[in-house]
């Protein structure tokens, strides 16, 4: 039907549509029913329009009586009068004891819908709770990781804190291979950081804070922020920590709020005192070189450097040469960069060759804090890596036939182009940092025979352990990653797979089984080069496949061995 306002406009002078329902339901008043059949009897088109009106009502009456009602049962019971119902359970309640209402009221409230609904609340009463509770260790935890993710985008840098007991103040060099020199006042503070899993090369730093935190079985929290009365401008986020475990039993650290540096801590261990840890300012820094132990008693000044002029007097040692290893090590400069060491006289001479000005600078870093280390560079020459990256994408060899139709197999195994590319360059890129590894760890057993070793200090023998397992460790990694990446395809493509066991490491030392490693990684290295960078291969292409999956099988249980050997030895 139309609007009362469209009616009008059409048919002016006739009463509207809504009159005429209410008309037909006899709604209207009696003046108004005079007019409008007065009306009806004049207006043919209106008695027409009436007409259909009730022929359509008649028809609605008649399917809501054949239809509907057959459609739906009849109802359980006939309406009742729903006042008489209160009137009756009024007087039931009146008649029943508060005791037994009150039951009714538990019984009637105790539905399924309200118990969801107490339990949801109660649970989100819980977790308010439980959030209250934890949002200390969550603060914590994340102020923990912008500190060590703004402490690892910086350059490293030699740095001196004072550590504080009771009856003695140390200051130590932090950063630099000259921490690693023993002495015996140091040691019983050393072993009580051992024992408690806290690093002693680096007491006061959030990521030191962070690995110990982090293998608590359980831990409480608090995160203080405080404000230097001195500097009111300055502002600190003390982070403190708990637990019933281990020997340590609390540990703080506090940081500046600036850049999150550490500034100073407090760890208090089980049945010991307490030893407190700050950073020292620059004009509160000791000479380079020097760590000085003071008792409580002393004069500040009445305590010798570590390393006295005589000893600086007397010939480099091995112990020194391996310190120069560490520190190499610890910036990666052993692996990309063409370094000579040498022992001459009292020192230990590195001499690099077009060393780029940036390296050379973080070479400054690691080895100026030595006192015997002669640091030199030589600008006659190009510097060169001891393996050149090789990527599929950037590679201008052309491929044979054979290689061709391999990588065309490769590639359907991996699920098209784009697939194979990426992962030929990544696995070429693992390979390259392999051989990097490979390279080094076979400079060291070069360097260091077994007749040499058999004459090192323990803490020499210790050094050297350290850099063989910390390159045991990244060849195993390059060897999962290598497997990961190529075994799957290769089983896929390989026409004959070589059933044979896996070969493992057979050298009785470490110099032995580091020669056999580099061999097999070799192998790997030029499979790869022959299979995914086109470089000419001394073998028919149909046999790679199957070669390679061997070869990094070879490899796998190779670097799982020789990692084990480290680990066993460190």
């Amino acid at each position: 039907m139309s609007s009362v306002n469209d009616r009008s406009e059409y048919l002016s002078g006739h009463p509207s549509d809504g009159e005429w329902l209410r008309f037909a339901d006899g709604e209207v008043t009696v003046p108004e029913e005079k007019k409008l059949r007065s009306h009806l009897a004049a207006c043919w088109q209106c008695r027409s329009a009436l007409e259909e009106t009730q022929k359509a009502v008649n028809a609605c009456v008649q399917y809501r009586d054949t239809v509907v009602k057959e459609a739906y049962p009849a109802p359980p019971q006939p309406w009742f009068d729903i006042y008489r119902e209160f009137d009756r359970l009024d007087e039931q309640a009146a008649s029943q004891s508060w005791f037994a209402r009150f039951s009714d009221w538990l019984t009637g409230a105790w539905t399924i819908r309200r118990t969801s609904y107490a339990a949801l609340a109660t649970a989100l009463i819980a977790l308010l709770v439980w959030q209250s509770w934890q949002l200390p260790a969550v603060q914590a935890a994340s102020l923990l990781r912008r500190a060590v993710a703004s402490a690892e985008s910086k350059p490293a840098k030699v740095r001196r804190v004072r550590i504080k007991t009771r009856s003695a103040t140390m200051t130590r060099v932090i950063g630099s291979p000259l921490q690693a020199t023993q002495n015996k006042e140091l040691e019983p503070i050393e072993a009580l950081f051992r024992q408690a899993n806290y690093d002693w090369d680096d007491p006061l730093s959030a990521r030191t804070f962070q690995r110990w935190r982090s293998q608590l079985p359980s831990k409480h929290d608090e995160l203080v922020s405080t404000v230097d009365a001195a500097a009111p401008e300055s502002r600190y986020h003390r982070i403190r920590t708990t637990t019933d475990s281990g020997e340590l039993i609390a540990a703080s650290l506090t940081l500046r709020a600036s850049d999150l540096e550490p500034t100073s801590g407090l760890l208090e261990f089980r049945n010991h005192e307490p030893i407190e840890i700050q950073a020292l300012a620059t004009d509160q820094e000791p000479a380079l070189g020097s760590t000085s132990i003071v008792s409580s008693a002393a004069a500040p000044h009445s305590s010798p450097g570590l390393v006295s002029p005589e000893a600086l007097a007397q010939p480099a040692t091995l112990h020194d040469e391996l310190l120069v290893f560490k520190a190499l090590r610890g910036i990666g400069a052993d692996l990309d960069q063409p370094l000579e060491v040498t022992r001459n006289g009292p020192a230990v001479e590195v001499t690099g060759i077009g060393v780029p000005a940036e390296r050379r600078q973080e070479l400054h870093a690691a080895l100026d804090a030595l006192p015997r280390v002669r640091l030199q560079f030589n600008d006659a020459g190009s510097a060169s890596t001891p393996q050149q990256e090789r990527h599929l994408s950037n590679t201008g060899t052309a491929a044979s036939p054979e290689i061709e139709q391999l990588q065309g197999r490769l590639e359907s195994a991996l699920g098209g182009r784009a697939a194979f590319t990426s992962i030929a360059d990544r696995a070429l890129e693992s390979s390259d940092d392999l051989m990097a590894r490979m390279h080094a760890l076979r400079r060291l057993a070069e360097r260091y025979s077994t007749n040499i070793e058999a004459g090192m200090t323990s803490d020499e023998r210790a050094l050297l352990a350290g850099l063989r397992h910390d390159h045991a460790s990244a060849v195993l990694a390059q060897a999962a990653t290598l497997q990961k990446l190529l075994a799957s395809a290769l089983r896929k493509v390989a026409p004959k797979v070589d059933a044979r066991p896996a070969a493992g490491l057979s050298a009785g030392s470490w110099q032995g089984a580091t020669e056999q490693l580099f061999n097999t990684s070799r192998q790997v290295d030029l499979l790869l080069a022959g299979t995914l960078a086109a470089t000419p291969a001394a073998r028919p292409a149909e046999s790679i496949p199957g070669d390679l999956l061997a070869r990094l099988a070879d490899l796998m249980v190779q670097a799982e061995g020789f990692e084990k050997m480290a680990r066993e030895v460190q």
